[in-house]
């Protein structure tokens, strides 16, 4: 969650129609930006984006598309994992990182009015293959692979537009990880499978960084001038390729024990593969010091989120059930006579969650002390499904103080379940806003339980809280607090 805008900015963005650049869009718009998506082939205005066609390698063109820009985000580069690296793939990567970034900065050198800022887009792979014994940060040397080669000449490139005056952040990009997209999802496939695990070794660096934290950082490298040089887009969570792919396993509840060998990767996709069973383990060094506040600094909230049911980023789930998956989704609103910051923490209380929870549930909290709530928090609880005890794994995958918290269910009796909980000032009071998407076990006999019960069970669940809240508030004068910071509590 970056710090509010300081102001509507113009900001043109290459690569805008990939993984990143097109979350990146939505989040630009979010945050009151007006928005140019520069695109090799000419598309309508849709969504608030304008849509400018050019040629990366032309100047000319270049500047055509961004003539009159606050800021330019340069994130086009083909793709690294996009087909065997033959000696012309190998090229298309270095040229459309390298050259482009060249014919780009000529182009803002040629503007009467320049962009303020240039924040482009860089990798991780700048330091080449590390031991995961060595620290990495902003100030570390680079590699000599080829990778490492090519990120050097594209910073090289970048910083040239210093000269025209403009400020320039470079962002070291580390593996994105979220919905629809990326690395991930050739991940998932081995996993689902269940002969999912880690690759080579497994005791390689894994420079993960979930797909919210890349939009987040990179805007608010666009919007503060505090940030010059290189920045490294990595999650504060550094882990081994093995503890990701054991995150990745609790995530879809499937085991993380079959390595998939080295060679059999450099068999099956050329010298690419050596990003794989090598890594480099970076540090966020500027962006921690900075103050950059992480949407998702864990690796289990991370991959929690990026796995859970609900459809791409930025898009609404459906209505009902979607009939290809079996999700369902259930909405509740309810409106509360308490100032937000007290709403908020009322809501997040252990004992007041036991209090509006039926007493059929049988709900007891497992985990044993006080419970600091943060993204990446795991609780443990017991409930009764039918009578019978079971017990339930939740994982707080988003912990936005005053505003949102999400969970995700890491075993339980559901198939999945992600709970998103919204909080809105309103006149008098607060508007609390729950959305829980959720799928069911056992096929056609799940389909059939949620006919007959489950949902009639959610209902009632919600029903229940509503009148435990009001009986609540009408004898009990709750006190406005003084802080929104994270406090010991658990969230369903």
């Amino acid at each position: 969650m970056t710090t509010p805008a300081p102001k509507s900015l113009e900001i043109a963005v290459t690569g805008a129609s990939g993984f990143v650049g097109s979350a990146l869009l939505s989040h630009l718009l979010d945050r009151k930006h007006r928005v140019r998506a520069l695109s090799r082939t000419a598309r309508g205005a849709g969504g608030g984006v304008r849509w400018f066609a050019y040629d990366p390698m032309d100047a000319a063109s270049i500047a055509k598309a961004i003539d009159g820009v606050d800021v330019v985000i340069h994130l086009a580069g083909d793709g690294v994992f996009d087909g065997r690296w033959t000696a012309a793939k190998m090229e298309r990567i270095r040229s459309s990182r390298v050259e482009a970034t060249r014919a780009l900065v000529a182009a803002i050198g040629s503007l009467p009015k320049r962009p303020s800022a240039l924040v482009s887009g860089s990798a991780v792979g700048y330091y080449g293959a590390r031991p995961w014994e060595e620290t990495l940060t902003e100030s570390s040397a680079p590699g000599n692979d080829f990778l490492s080669k090519v990120c050097q000449g594209w910073e090289d490139e970048a910083r040239m537009a210093e000269g025209h005056g403009v400020r320039v952040a470079i962002a070291r990009i580390g593996v994105v990880i979220g919905r629809g997209g990326g690395a991930l999802t050739k991940m998932l496939t081995p996993f689902r499978m269940f002969v999912g695990g880690p690759i080579g070794s497994g005791a390689q660096a894994f420079p993960w960084v979930h797909l919210a934290d890349v939009v987040g950082l990179v805007t608010e490298m666009a919007e503060n001038p505090a940030y010059r040089g290189p920045v490294n887009v990595t999650a504060p969570d550094g882990v081994t390729n093995k503890q990701f792919s054991k995150a990745l396993g609790r995530a879809l509840h499937r085991p993380a024990l079959l390595p998939t060998p080295g060679f059999a990767l450099r068999v099956a996709l050329g010298k690419v593969a050596g990003i794989l069973t090598t890594g480099q383990r970076v540090i966020p060094a500027e962006a921690n010091r900075q103050g950059f506040a992480w949407r998702y600094p864990t690796v289990d909230a991370a991959v929690a989120d990026a796995v859970a049911e609900p459809a791409g980023a930025g898009e609404p789930p459906p209505a009902g059930p979607s009939p290809g998956r079996r999700v369902y989704v259930l909405e509740k609103e309810q409106f509360v006579p308490l100032p937000l910051p007290t709403a908020w923490l009322f809501f997040s209380d252990a004992r007041n969650l036991a209090r509006i929870t039926p007493p059929w549930m049988g709900f007891v909290v497992r985990t044993e002390g006080p419970v600091e709530m943060k993204a990446g928090t795991t609780i443990e609880y017991g409930i009764r499904v039918l009578k019978l005890p079971m017990r339930w794994r939740s994982l707080i995958s988003t912990w936005e103080p005053g505003s949102r918290f999400a969970d995700v269910m890491l075993k339980g009796p559901y198939k999945s379940w992600h709970h998103v909980h919204s909080f809105v000032e309103r006149d008098g009071g607060t508007l609390i806003r729950d959305r829980i998407e959720y799928s069911l076990p056992l096929g056609p006999l799940g389909a059939l339980a949620h006919r007959l019960f489950v949902r009639r069970q959610l209902e009632g669940i919600f029903a229940y809280r509503r009148e435990a809240v009001s009986r609540i508030l009408s004898r009990e004068a709750l006190t406005l607090p003084g802080s929104l910071e994270p406090t010991p509590g658990v969230v369903r």
